[in-house]
Protein backbone atom coordinates (compact mmCIF):
# COMPACT_ATOMS: atom_id res chain seq x y z
CA UNK A 1 0.00 0.00 0.00
CA UNK A 2 1.60 3.55 -0.81
CA UNK A 3 -0.37 7.05 0.20
CA UNK A 4 0.70 10.40 -0.42
CA UNK A 5 2.72 12.17 2.24
CA UNK A 6 0.44 14.52 4.40
CA UNK A 7 -2.99 12.61 3.75
CA UNK A 8 -4.47 12.00 6.34
CA UNK A 9 -7.89 10.76 5.35
CA UNK A 10 -6.85 7.09 4.51
CA UNK A 11 -7.60 3.65 6.26
CA UNK A 12 -5.40 0.30 6.31
CA UNK A 13 -7.51 -3.03 6.38
CA UNK A 14 -6.29 -5.90 7.81
CA UNK A 15 -7.85 -9.66 9.01
CA UNK A 16 -8.20 -10.22 12.75
CA UNK A 17 -7.34 -14.31 13.11
CA UNK A 18 -7.18 -16.04 16.56
CA UNK A 19 -4.22 -16.34 18.16
CA UNK A 20 -4.41 -20.22 19.11
CA UNK A 21 -5.68 -21.40 15.61
CA UNK A 22 -4.49 -18.57 13.48
CA UNK A 23 -7.27 -19.43 11.47
CA UNK A 24 -10.70 -18.45 13.22
CA UNK A 25 -11.88 -14.93 12.04
CA UNK A 26 -11.84 -12.57 15.24
CA UNK A 27 -14.82 -9.68 15.32
CA UNK A 28 -14.11 -8.60 18.43
CA UNK A 29 -10.57 -7.61 19.93
CA UNK A 30 -9.96 -7.24 23.56
CA UNK A 31 -7.33 -4.71 24.92
CA UNK A 32 -5.93 -3.43 21.10
CA UNK A 33 -2.98 -1.95 20.87
CA UNK A 34 -1.34 -0.39 17.78
CA UNK A 35 2.22 1.17 17.43
CA UNK A 36 4.11 2.97 14.29
CA UNK A 37 7.44 3.77 13.28
CA UNK A 38 7.78 5.92 10.09
CA UNK A 39 11.45 6.12 8.19
CA UNK A 40 13.31 4.53 10.85
CA UNK A 41 12.41 6.69 13.68
CA UNK A 42 11.10 5.57 17.22
CA UNK A 43 8.33 4.07 18.63
CA UNK A 44 5.14 5.90 19.00
CA UNK A 45 2.08 3.94 20.84
CA UNK A 46 -1.31 5.03 19.04
CA UNK A 47 -4.16 5.70 21.59
CA UNK A 48 -7.00 6.70 18.95
CA UNK A 49 -8.05 5.71 16.55
CA UNK A 50 -7.90 2.21 17.26
CA UNK A 51 -9.01 -0.58 15.04
CA UNK A 52 -12.72 -0.77 13.36
CA UNK A 53 -14.66 -4.05 12.63
CA UNK A 54 -16.41 -3.83 9.43
CA UNK A 55 -17.54 -7.40 8.52
CA UNK A 56 -16.28 -11.04 8.90
CA UNK A 57 -13.53 -10.08 10.87
CA UNK A 58 -11.88 -7.37 8.73
CA UNK A 59 -10.85 -4.16 10.49
CA UNK A 60 -9.64 -0.94 9.43
CA UNK A 61 -7.41 1.85 11.05
CA UNK A 62 -7.34 5.27 9.86
CA UNK A 63 -3.77 6.83 9.60
CA UNK A 64 -4.73 10.34 10.53
CA UNK A 65 -1.68 10.83 12.28
CA UNK A 66 0.75 13.48 10.82
CA UNK A 67 3.39 12.22 12.70
CA UNK A 68 2.40 8.84 10.69
CA UNK A 69 2.62 10.30 7.00
CA UNK A 70 4.90 13.61 7.27
CA UNK A 71 7.12 13.46 4.19
CA UNK A 72 10.79 12.38 4.52
CA UNK A 73 12.00 12.92 1.28
CA UNK A 74 10.81 11.12 -1.90
CA UNK A 75 9.46 8.11 0.10
CA UNK A 76 9.26 6.04 3.44
CA UNK A 77 7.92 3.50 4.58
CA UNK A 78 5.40 3.75 7.65
CA UNK A 79 5.57 0.37 9.97
CA UNK A 80 2.51 -0.25 11.93
CA UNK A 81 2.10 -3.29 14.37
CA UNK A 82 -1.13 -3.89 15.91
CA UNK A 83 -1.95 -6.49 18.24
CA UNK A 84 -4.64 -7.71 21.18
CA UNK A 85 -5.70 -10.06 23.48
CA UNK A 86 -7.30 -12.97 21.01
CA UNK A 87 -5.58 -12.01 17.37
CA UNK A 88 -2.10 -12.76 16.33
CA UNK A 89 -0.33 -10.02 16.02
CA UNK A 90 -0.39 -8.12 12.65
CA UNK A 91 2.52 -6.23 11.01
CA UNK A 92 1.74 -4.06 7.79
CA UNK A 93 4.13 -1.55 5.96
CA UNK A 94 2.68 1.46 3.97
CA UNK A 95 4.55 3.28 1.70
CA UNK A 96 4.60 6.64 2.06
CA UNK A 97 5.30 8.75 -1.07
CA UNK A 98 6.29 12.71 -1.66
CA UNK A 99 4.61 12.28 -5.29
CA UNK A 100 2.20 9.93 -6.38
CA UNK A 101 1.62 8.66 -10.08
CA UNK A 102 -1.66 11.43 -10.33
CA UNK A 103 0.37 14.02 -9.10
CA UNK A 104 2.79 13.33 -11.91
CA UNK A 105 -0.14 12.95 -14.21
CA UNK A 106 -2.02 16.15 -12.69
CA UNK A 107 1.65 18.02 -13.51
CA UNK A 108 1.56 16.82 -17.07
CA UNK A 109 -1.93 17.08 -18.00
CA UNK A 110 -4.36 15.13 -19.35
CA UNK A 111 -4.61 14.07 -22.96
CA UNK A 112 -5.88 15.85 -25.61
CA UNK A 113 -6.75 12.64 -27.44
CA UNK A 114 -8.07 9.33 -26.18
CA UNK A 115 -4.42 9.07 -24.32
CA UNK A 116 -0.51 10.43 -24.22
CA UNK A 117 0.53 8.12 -26.86
CA UNK A 118 -2.26 9.21 -28.84
CA UNK A 119 -1.18 12.73 -28.58
CA UNK A 120 2.49 11.94 -28.76
CA UNK A 121 1.44 10.19 -32.55
CA UNK A 122 -0.10 13.54 -33.45
CA UNK A 123 2.33 15.56 -32.62
CA UNK A 124 4.74 13.08 -34.25
CA UNK A 125 2.53 13.46 -37.52
CA UNK A 126 2.56 17.37 -37.54
CA UNK A 127 6.56 17.02 -36.92
CA UNK A 128 6.93 15.35 -40.71
CA UNK A 129 4.86 17.13 -42.71
CA UNK A 130 7.35 20.23 -40.91
CA UNK A 131 10.32 17.58 -41.76
CA UNK A 132 8.73 17.17 -45.26
CA UNK A 133 8.72 20.84 -46.28
CA UNK A 134 11.86 22.19 -45.03
CA UNK A 135 13.32 18.92 -46.40
CA UNK A 136 13.21 21.25 -49.39
CA UNK A 137 14.88 24.28 -48.56
CA UNK A 138 18.17 24.71 -49.85
CA UNK A 139 21.64 24.23 -47.99
CA UNK A 140 21.75 27.79 -48.49
CA UNK A 141 21.92 29.97 -46.59
CA UNK A 142 19.63 28.01 -44.30
CA UNK A 143 22.56 26.09 -42.97
CA UNK A 144 24.31 29.28 -41.50
CA UNK A 145 21.04 31.12 -40.49
CA UNK A 146 20.91 33.93 -43.05
CA UNK A 147 17.44 35.28 -44.29
CA UNK A 148 16.45 33.46 -46.76
CA UNK A 149 14.76 36.67 -49.35
CA UNK A 150 15.68 38.70 -52.29
CA UNK A 151 16.31 41.51 -49.74
CA UNK A 152 20.15 41.05 -48.50
CA UNK A 153 21.88 39.13 -50.98
CA UNK A 154 19.70 37.59 -53.68
CA UNK A 155 21.52 34.65 -55.78
CA UNK A 156 21.52 34.74 -59.72
CA UNK A 157 19.38 31.60 -59.68
CA UNK A 158 16.53 33.20 -57.82
CA UNK A 159 16.67 36.19 -59.81
CA UNK A 160 16.17 34.27 -62.83
CA UNK A 161 14.01 32.86 -62.17
CA UNK A 162 11.96 35.69 -60.27
CA UNK A 163 13.06 37.80 -63.67
CA UNK A 164 11.48 35.14 -65.94
CA UNK A 165 7.93 34.93 -63.65
CA UNK A 166 7.41 38.60 -64.17
CA UNK A 167 8.23 38.08 -68.18
CA UNK A 168 6.31 34.87 -68.85
CA UNK A 169 3.02 36.54 -66.94
CA UNK A 170 -0.51 36.95 -68.90
CA UNK A 171 -0.84 40.09 -70.46
CA UNK A 172 -3.92 39.12 -71.35
CA UNK A 173 -4.91 39.59 -67.40
CA UNK A 174 -4.31 42.80 -66.75
CA UNK A 175 -7.11 46.14 -66.81
CA UNK A 176 -7.42 47.64 -70.15
CA UNK A 177 -7.25 51.79 -68.09
CA UNK A 178 -4.84 49.96 -65.28
CA UNK A 179 -1.62 51.70 -64.17
CA UNK A 180 -0.07 48.76 -63.70
CA UNK A 181 3.20 47.64 -65.36
CA UNK A 182 1.17 44.66 -66.37
CA UNK A 183 -1.44 46.96 -68.18
CA UNK A 184 1.62 48.91 -69.40
CA UNK A 185 3.06 45.83 -71.17
CA UNK A 186 -0.69 44.51 -72.59
CA UNK A 187 -1.06 48.28 -73.81
CA UNK A 188 2.37 48.27 -75.75
CA UNK A 189 1.82 44.54 -76.56
CA UNK A 190 -1.79 45.72 -78.40
CA UNK A 191 -0.41 48.76 -79.96
CA UNK A 192 2.91 46.99 -81.61
CA UNK A 193 1.58 43.50 -82.55
CA UNK A 194 -2.39 43.59 -81.61
CA UNK A 195 -5.43 44.20 -83.93
CA UNK A 196 -6.99 47.35 -84.37
CA UNK A 197 -9.94 48.67 -86.16
CA UNK A 198 -10.69 52.23 -86.94
CA UNK A 199 -14.55 52.79 -87.04
CA UNK A 200 -15.22 56.65 -88.14
CA UNK A 201 -13.03 58.35 -85.38
CA UNK A 202 -12.94 55.22 -82.83
CA UNK A 203 -9.41 53.97 -82.81
CA UNK A 204 -9.87 50.39 -80.86
CA UNK A 205 -6.86 48.43 -80.34
CA UNK A 206 -7.37 44.63 -79.18
CA UNK A 207 -5.04 42.28 -76.77
CA UNK A 208 -3.48 38.85 -77.15
CA UNK A 209 -6.59 36.90 -77.96
CA UNK A 210 -8.11 39.56 -80.21
CA UNK A 211 -11.06 40.18 -79.30
CA UNK A 212 -10.50 41.67 -76.39
CA UNK A 213 -10.59 45.56 -76.61
CA UNK A 214 -7.47 46.58 -74.43
CA UNK A 215 -8.12 50.69 -75.72
CA UNK A 216 -10.23 52.53 -77.64
CA UNK A 217 -9.56 56.28 -78.89
CA UNK A 218 -11.19 59.06 -80.71
CA UNK A 219 -9.45 60.46 -82.94
CA UNK A 220 -9.94 64.30 -84.17
CA UNK A 221 -10.75 63.54 -87.83
CA UNK A 222 -11.25 60.51 -89.49
CA UNK A 223 -9.15 60.83 -92.35
CA UNK A 224 -6.41 63.02 -91.62
CA UNK A 225 -5.53 62.40 -87.38
CA UNK A 226 -3.31 64.66 -86.42
CA UNK A 227 -4.25 63.22 -82.07
CA UNK A 228 -6.04 60.69 -80.48
CA UNK A 229 -7.64 61.01 -76.90
CA UNK A 230 -8.49 57.99 -74.59
CA UNK A 231 -13.14 57.06 -75.27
Amino acid sequence: MRIAAGDVSRHLYFVAVDAADLKTRRTSLTNPAVWYSRDGGTKTDLSSPLPEHLANGVFKLALNQAGMVAEAGDCCELVLHITADEMAPVTRVVEIVAQTEKDAFDRLGAPAGTSLAADVAAVDAVADAIQAKTANLPAEPAAVGSRMDLVDAPNSVALGAVADAVLDEEVQSASATGTSLRAAAKAAWAQGFGRWVLSGTTLTLYGPDGSTPVRAFTLNDAEHPTARTPA
